[in-house]
C-alpha cells in the first residue's frame, strides 16, 4: 500500500501551532519505525495483519482517560465504515483483565492485543505517547502516524477520514 501524509497542509495552516509542531515531531520520530521484541510477540502481531493493513489504536493505561475514551468512539465510528478486522486496538495494561473489559466492552468487533510489563514489543517509547493511530503492514512498519488530540478536532477528523480513504470500504 502506497502511504502519504495523511493530514493535508491546509488543516495544518488552520490548526493550533504548538499542537501540529509537536504533532508533527512525534510524526517523524515514529514514521517508518518498525517493532521488534519476543519473536512470540512478534509472530502473533504478523498473525494478526496477514497479508493486509491494518489501522492500529495505541495506548496505556496511563494515557488520558478522556483521550483514550474519544480515540475509542472515532474507532468504532471508522470500524463502521472499514470494517473492524481491519483494526486493531494495542494496549500496554499490566492487567490482562483490562485488555479483557475493553474487548467485551467493544462487543470483541476488533482485535485488542495486549503488551503485558513482562512482554516487550520496542518502538523506542510509542507507550509514553497519549493515544496514537497508525497503519501498519506485515513488514510491522508504522505508516500514517498520528498523535491523538482532544483538543484538536478539525486536525482529528481529517486524518479519520484519510485513514477511511486508505482502506476498501467494509460490506
Amino acid at each position: 500500500m502506497q502511504y502519504r501524509n495523511c493530514v493535508s497542509k491546509e488543516i495544518i495552516a488552520s490548526s493550533n501551532l504548538n499542537c501540529v509542531i509537536n504533532s508533527q515531531i512525534t510524526y517523524f520520530k515514529f514514521e517508518n519505525k518498525t517493532f521488534s521484541g519476543k519473536k512470540s510477540i512478534i509472530d502473533s502481531l504478523r498473525y494478526y495483519i496477514k497479508n493486509s493493513p491494518k489501522l492500529f489504536l495505541s495506548f496505556n493505561e496511563n494515557s488520558c482517560e478522556s483521550c483514550i475514551t474519544q480515540a475509542l468512539n472515532e474507532i468504532v465510528r471508522i470500524g463502521s465504515v472499514i470494517g473492524g478486522k481491519n483494526i486493531i486496538i494495542l494496549t500496554k495494561y499490566k492487567n490482562e483483565n483490562e485488555a479483557i473489559y475493553l474487548s467485551k466492552r467493544l462487543n470483541d468487533r476488533f482485535i485488542v492485543f495486549n503488551i503485558t510489563s513482562e512482554e516487550q514489543l520496542y518502538v523506542d517509547d510509542l507507550y509514553l505517547q497519549p493515544p496514537c493511530f497508525f497503519i501498519m503492514d506485515d513488514d510491522l512498519t508504522i505508516n500514517c502516524f498520528f498523535l491523538y488530540s482532544l483538543n484538536q478536532s478539525i486536525l482529528n477528523e481529517e486524518y479519520i477520514n484519510a485513514v477511511k480513504n486508505l482502506f476498501p470500504v467494509s460490506n
